[in-house]
């Protein structure tokens, strides 16, 4: 049986921590910004109301909950184009630690060559810049954890994880191999029938409640909100519960430690059971791969054009002509 050794109790230390330890959510860190949220017209308002009806008509846009005047957001402070200053927690899905406007960046952006890395969309896989190497090291590896010395450059967050799987999965696979790439024959042929052994069983565990992208390998781990998935397919991977704690933590200890024992026992069991999943045995793949070739012929026969013969000439006789 599989075991998750030294497991670290969640809840405990949450607890510990909200109950001994200073807490400060929020900063500035833009001079100018907004003292306090503004609420001028209803939200949304009437001006983005117009605008949504403006941009339904050529986009889907049920998502939208306002339209942002970004020339007058600030630090922590977003304002919509009715006037409204709200006290912005979503920040861009997380993507905004600075808040907006903020001078430094403002300023990095002015600067050409950056201006130009913009403008020109370079393919970094193929084509990067000469001081591409140069930034890599003064930017993301001066701050890299120690250990992490090789990075790779994403556009989003679901792309990140969508590599990070492939990447898991290549090493795992790799190993496997005894650390070499050389892959075999049948390898090469059933990789591309979406077939073992070169496109393996391996899986990913998620847990219910989290949200790792929408594209369509994150979609898998994804398990939110019903309407991120309805009608698209998803792979088979295994999903486990993650902890549902009672609040406050300080005064539910013995509850919720016992909801991570369950959690983690429901882990220790989706471990065990996929680990142990008979493998993909070599004949199957020639069994798919012959009626493959048989449904590929049938359907040549079927469809194969009627051919006719070419027309002959014939000569006619016509009476008292000859």
């Amino acid at each position: 049986m599989y075991r998750i050794q030294d497991a670290a109790r969640p809840a405990a230390t949450a607890a510990k921590h909200f109950v001994n330890g200073s807490q400060r959510m929020a900063s500035t860190l833009v001079l100018g910004e907004y003292t306090t949220p503004v609420v001028k017209a209803e939200v949304p308002g009437p001006k983005s109301k117009k605008l949504l009806a403006e941009l339904s008509e050529f986009q889907q846009s049920g998502s939208v909950q306002l339209f942002a005047d970004y020339n007058k957001s600030l630090g922590n402070y977003l304002v919509d184009v009715d006037g409204n200053v709200l006290l912005d927690v979503y920040t861009q899905i997380s993507s905004m630690p600075l808040g907006y406007n903020h001078p430094d960046m403002l300023k990095v952006l002015e600067n050409d060559e950056n201006k130009r890395a913009v403008v020109n969309r370079p393919a970094l896989g193929v084509f990067p810049a000469g001081d591409w190497p140069a930034k890599l090291r003064n930017t993301l590896m001066s701050v890299a954890p120690k250990g992490l010395n090789s990075l790779t450059t994403m556009m989003c967050g679901s792309c990140s994880n969508e590599n990070a799987y492939k990447n898991m999965f290549m090493k795992y696979m790799r190993d496997k191999r005894g650390g070499t790439s050389d892959f075999t024959d049948l390898e090469k042929e059933s990789c591309m029938i979406n077939m073992p052994p070169g496109a393996p069983k391996l899986s990913i565990m998620s847990f219910s409640g989290s949200f790792h992208g929408r594209t369509l390998g994150a979609l898998s781990t994804t398990h939110s909100k019903y309407v991120h998935k309805l009608d698209v397919p998803a792979f088979d991977w295994p999903i486990a519960r993650f902890p549902v704690y009672k609040y406050p933590l300080h005064e539910n200890l013995a509850e919720n430690e016992k909801e991570d024992e369950r959690c983690l026992a429901d882990v220790s069991h989706l471990i065990y059971i996929n680990m142990n999943n008979k493998h993909f045995d070599k004949q199957l793949y020639y069994i798919y791969k012959i009626i493959y070739i048989y449904i590929y012929i049938i359907l040549y026969i079927l469809y194969l054009p009627v051919r006719t013969k070419p027309a002959t000439s014939t000569s006619v006789m016509v009476p008292g002509s000859g």
